[in-house]
């Protein structure tokens, strides 16, 4: 969910889906696949790009240098698709608006 929105692309629907946040009045919108995409392009593009030219040693390593890539850098850029503003900001001013989970016995009880 961002902004208060959750993605109603077919695979995240179901009926029981529909039921708890249709009683809680969550607003739909479908997202459109080229967000996820070009995250993907965006790797590829980059770091992909730096891994051909400096190749993991193994899985565990390439899974950590994506990991630090996508912190400290995807996360820090500025995105044109977010207003020129880096998703890690964009995300710290939504902060208020996060509200956690109270209990395991909470959740099971909404959902």
């Amino acid at each position: 969910m961002v902004n208060g929105i959750i993605n109603k692309s077919p695979m995240n629907v179901n009926n029981t889906f529909d039921t708890h946040t249709k009683k809680r009045q969550f607003n739909y919108a479908r997202t459109p696949k080229g967000k996820i995409e070009r995250f993907f392009r965006t790797v590829r593009e980059q770091f992909l790009l730096v891994c051909e030219e400096q190749k993991p040693a193994s899985l565990q390593e390439l899974n950590d240098r994506l990991h630090r890539w996508i912190e400290d850098e995807y996360h820090q850029t500025p995105h044109h698709g977010i207003d020129n503003e880096s998703p890690l900001s964009q995300w710290s001013r939504s902060m208020d608006r996060l509200r956690l989970a109270e209990s395991q016995d909470w959740l099971d009880q909404k959902f």
